[in-house]
């Protein structure tokens, strides 16, 4: 499925494994060199559709993060 990540203003697309943890997501994207963002301490973020925070221990699936989720790392929710 895709989703967007948001780190400081800056939105990429991305395709993920509902089965993949988040956080092991988002390390992948950062060792790619795709965006830079702090792993260290990145225990939660915020998914923009659900307008709540989500584990990053938690799969896609567990977490309910769907297609076209935009997930907001370090920043509040724009509705």
């Amino acid at each position: 499925m895709i989703i967007t990540i948001c780190v400081n203003d800056i939105k990429k697309e991305f395709m993920v494994n509902r089965q993949q943890k988040i956080l092991d997501a988002i390390t992948i994207i950062v060792e790619n060199g795709e965006m830079d963002i702090q792993l260290k301490g990145l225990e939660y973020l915020l998914s923009q559709q659900k307008q709540m925070q989500i584990n990053t221990q938690l799969t896609f699936m567990e977490a309910e993060i769907y297609q076209g989720d935009i997930l907001i790392i370090g920043g509040k929710i724009h509705e």
